[in-house]
């Protein structure tokens, strides 16, 4: 080699002749030949053992093969040709089955075996009632909201945000917005018959729960509730969470049922039961009295427990049931009014001024 100073000749690792400088050895050369040869022995290591997993897979398949019987039970099935009943599939497997048994009860595991079915049997039976059971409850569901989308209900507002929907004298839904009662998420609960059968919770996630006698058969949980369709069932499961679902949704879902008996009760006493939660019209007072639209504008306040210094008035709602006067009138203040009840008082208002009850 050549000094990298003066280009003289010298050698590797000695000073150079001509300047003096030491040259560095072969240092760099010799590595990578190193690091060459270590790459051709890791490939040819990489290679062997591939060779050998390769040999060795059959052998790890044929230990994870099924049991002799299910082997034999498909080997009949494929060897059947396309023409062979399935009656004659049936005894192949019939006979392949008895045989086992025989094995196992031979061998003092009989007793095992038909305790193991039974369990299995029992099951498979218990999900087939409840499945039959969640399919009636949810035809009973789709009635309920079908009738309510039609408007064939009374709706009755129980409260502010609380809605119950009544058939006769039987509330059959009961829908609780959010922050109704300082919880986040809406809850709805549907009755048959006076005994809750569905109830069905909802913010981000939802949770569905189906009940017959007071019993949770299933509950259903969505982490997305507009994804219903990814939902899984919990049947039976018992445990914190799942005891807890069903002891809030059977407390709140009757003591709702029974407020909303309650007002089912009463609300023949209003002369527009309804003016609390919805907008009225025309025809919600063309067949009322002078001395009716009076009634139906101060029930509104009446509601709310204004007391009324006209003596009639008072004695008029003193008589009724639901009547709590507790305000008088000058303290009383129209701010607790909903939106409907401010809209409506006016609206009778401007009726009886058209009519010509009041100037």
């Amino acid at each position: 080699m050549r000094c990298r100073n003066c280009g003289s000749k010298a050698r590797p690792g000695r000073h150079c002749s001509g300047c003096g400088m030491l040259q560095p050895p072969r240092v760099a050369r010799g590595l990578k030949i190193a690091v060459g040869l270590l790459s051709i022995l890791a490939a040819v290591l990489l290679t062997a053992v591939g060779y050998v997993l390769l040999k060795l897979e059959p052998e790890r398949k044929s230990a994870d093969t099924p049991p002799a019987m299910l082997a034999e039970l498909r080997d009949a099935q494929d060897a059947a040709p396309s023409g062979t009943s399935q009656s004659v599939l049936q005894t192949q497997q019939q006979e392949t089955t008895d045989e086992s048994k025989a094995e196992l009860q031979d061998a003092g595991q009989m007793p095992m075996l038909q305790a193991v079915q039974a369990t299995a049997d029992t099951e498979d039976d218990a999900a087939q009632t409840v499945d039959s059971e969640v399919t009636c409850i949810r035809a009973e569901y789709d009635a309920i909201e079908k009738n309510r989308n039609a408007g064939l209900y009374e709706k009755v507002m129980l409260r502010q945000s609380v809605y119950s929907y009544i058939s006769g004298e039987e509330p059959v839904c009961i829908v609780l917005r959010s922050g109704a009662d300082g919880l986040d998420f809406d809850r709805s609960y549907y009755f048959q018959n006076g005994k809750l059968r569905f109830a069905y919770f909802e913010a981000t996630d939802a949770c569905r729960l189906y009940f017959k006698d007071d019993v949770l058969l299933r509950l259903r949980y969505a982490v997305n509730a507009r994804r219903a369709s990814e939902s899984v069932d919990y049947d039976g499961t018992g445990g914190e969470e799942y005891d807890a679902w069903c002891s809030f949704a059977l407390r709140e879902g009757y003591a709702l049922y029974d407020e909303a008996k309650q007002a089912a009760a009463v609300r023949t006493e209003y002369i527009l039961p309804d003016s609390v939660s919805r907008y009225l019209t025309e025809d919600d007072l063309r067949d009322l009295t002078a001395k009716q639209c009076q009634l139906a504008r101060n029930e509104i306040f009446a509601r709310h427990g204004r007391r009324f210094d006209d003596a009639v008035l008072q004695a008029y709602f003193d008589g009724c049931s639901w009547y709590t006067g507790t305000v008088a009138a000058a303290e009383f203040d129209e701010d607790v009014f909903n939106e409907y009840e401010t809209a409506n008082v006016s609206f009778i208002r401007e009726y009886e001024r058209n009519m010509g009850y009041q100037k």
